[in-house]
């Protein structure tokens, strides 16, 4: 299983690099991406006549190192409750499934990793996401057919997008990774950082400290770990120094916040290499559930 990497407000503001969309479900005589069922062993029988119509929207992004990140996300306003709230709730499995211009399968990448947020009451709103890290093992093509199997408890959707590999932007020096798990103290985040460049000259630490985990609930800073911390006013190396090494950070956050315990519901986790000239950071949502 992969687990997505980057945010659901990502997948909104980021590049979005879908050439052209076009979706089959919700009836059996739909042939928009029929082309492509017969090569996955399906039919358009296979799909369901029944469930609402999701509309999502397909991502396809480049990570920090090099590897190509392609997700969905499906939202419902309050004006649209009931049947699409529903399926939302039923979302089991997305499947992205990679073909050439040729019609040869590349790739199939499956998750069941899904992250929902949202609103209750009177002015419900529901938002899933989820995503998976593809390594393409061939770039001499860059225009590709994406093909999203969504799997609910009720049955089978197909999005079909034409898309393009996005260009890579140069790499950092230090590529980071984050990820984080829970334990019954809270959440433990890992942060990895795997040095691929040999860095500026200028590079340095201006204090001791090395690392830096901000926990944010929409726009405003909840907790972090430098709250109460002193740190010493000493320049020191950018861990890791050496081109292919690795170094690994772990925070433990026990839920607390500056003003009280954490409420259940959908974070964001800001991890910083606080180097000096250009700090290094990686984010991502996180669920608070206790």
């Amino acid at each position: 299983m992969n687990r997505i990497k980057f945010s659901a407000l990502s997948l909104t503001t980021g590049i979005l690099l879908s050439l052209s969309l076009f979706a089959c479900g919700g009836s059996k005589d739909s042939t928009a991406g029929n082309s492509y069922l017969k090569r996955i062993g399906l039919t358009p029988y296979d799909l369901d006549t029944n469930i609402a119509a999701l509309n999502p929207e397909i991502a396809v992004q480049p990570n920090d190192d090099g590897s190509i990140y392609l997700g969905v996300l499906i939202g419902v306003g309050e004006r649209e409750r009931s049947s699409r709230l529903g399926t939302i709730s039923e979302l089991k499995s997305f499947t992205f499934i990679t073909f050439n211009l040729d019609g040869e399968m590349m790739d199939s990448l499956y998750t069941d990793d899904i992250t929902r947020s949202g609103l209750g009451g009177r002015a419900t709103s529901l938002m899933a996401s989820a995503g998976t890290t593809w390594n393409p093992s061939d770039f001499s093509s860059k225009k590709f057919r994406l093909v999203t199997l969504i799997r609910t408890e009720s049955g089978l959707w197909l999005k079909e997008v034409a898309a393009t590999l996005p260009e890579m932007a140069e790499v950092d020096p230090i590529v980071l990774n984050l990820t984080s798990e829970k334990k019954s103290e809270g959440v433990e985040f890992t942060l990895t950082a795997k040095r691929v460049s040999e860095p500026l000259v200028t590079e340095q630490l201006s204090t001791s400290e090395t690392h830096r985990i901000d926990i944010y609930d929409g726009p405003i800073l909840v907790w972090s770990s430098s709250d109460g911390q002193m740190f010493a006013q000493v320049i020191s190396t950018v861990e890791p120094s050496k081109v292919g090494e690795t170094t690994t950070y772990k925070v433990l956050w026990n839920g607390k916040t500056r003003t009280g315990n954490a409420k259940n519901g959908t974070y964001t986790v800001v991890a910083t290499i606080p180097a000096k000239p250009n700090p290094y950071t990686v984010r991502k949502e996180f669920l608070w559930n206790r």
